[in-house]
């Protein structure tokens, strides 16, 4: 009696089937292609956290102890560089930064900004909220728009707890976004350089051209200087709703591995610190 033969899709379904939850089959993961995407998309999208993380840092260089007074002025003396730079204390709570034009935009730290930042500042204990409101914010290659509230909390010593909620838009080379994210970030070191690493939970989703894209971010670890973290992971769901893992790791000062699986595919990307996406293997 002659032994049937499986079809091949019998043969992956039977595969998919005896698979562990979650782990999910070949079918169900993401294309090459769609996982490069996926990793400019993830790599925009800190680009452009990094934007914001430079506003955050330059309107929170001061003590949560600190009058709205010292805190203008602590914000001027950090910005004396940027001649034309106008900082401005609209009332008992509001500071206003306006860095000027794109033609002749804020040089500072490294980085170039122009655009106007609305501060409201609230502190109760050791509890402090910057309420942040971002009109043509630009460092050149993208322009944002939007608002984000950001509740410090002092654990003692140098360990600070930031909580972030934020709801803005962007322009860059890629077209129009919208964004949204809860985020918290765990500093070990809040004085230290923006080199130390910080730990951050949290989600985000952006929209672009009518797709959705979701990040679930945990517990990775992450520098203000690189795009993407340099330990733990995240969950992306792409657009389609395939749903891949990225993990990472730091290949060297410049560089971080980031490995992507997806299904039974499993593919690495180097990014650099300027946001450079290059192929790894697989």
């Amino acid at each position: 009696m002659p032994i049937p033969r499986i079809a091949p899709a019998s043969i992956l379904v039977t595969a998919c089937t005896v698979l562990p939850a979650g782990a999910g089959c070949l079918g169900n993961g993401m294309t090459r292609m769609e996982m490069r995407a996926a990793v400019q998309q993830v790599v925009e999208s800190g680009q452009v956290q990094q934007l914001e993380n430079g506003i955050v840092e330059i309107t929170t260089d001061f003590t949560i102890g600190d009058a709205v007074q010292q805190v203008r002025d602590r914000i001027a003396e950090v910005l004396a560089a940027c001649g034309q730079t106008t900082v401005t204390a609209m009332d008992d709570v509001s500071i206003r930064i306006d860095f000027g034009p794109a033609s002749d935009p804020c040089a500072f730290d490294g980085q170039k900004y122009s655009g106007v930042v609305d501060l409201v500042i609230a502190r109760e204990g050791e509890v402090l909220t910057v309420e942040h409101d971002y009109q043509d914010l630009s460092n050149g290659t993208y322009t944002l728009n939007g608002d984000k509230t950001v509740t410090w909390t002092s654990e003692g010593g140098d360990r600070v707890v930031r909580d972030i909620v934020s709801s803005v838009g962007w322009t860059g080379p890629n077209g129009p976004v919208e964004h949204t994210s809860e985020r918290t970030m765990t500093f070990s070191d809040f004085l230290g350089a923006p080199e130390a690493p910080i730990t951050i939970d949290g989600g985000h989703r952006w929209t672009r051209d009518g797709d959705t894209w979701d990040l679930d971010v945990n517990a990775v670890e992450l520098r203000l200087v690189d795009p993407v973290p340099q330990d733990g992971s995240y969950v992306l769901t792409v657009p389609s709703g395939r749903e891949g893992t990225l993990s990472f790791e730091r290949v060297d000062e410049d560089t971080i591995a980031v490995r992507f699986q997806t299904g039974l595919r499993s593919r690495t990307f180097h990014v650099t610190r300027a946001g450079e996406v290059d192929d790894s293997e697989g």
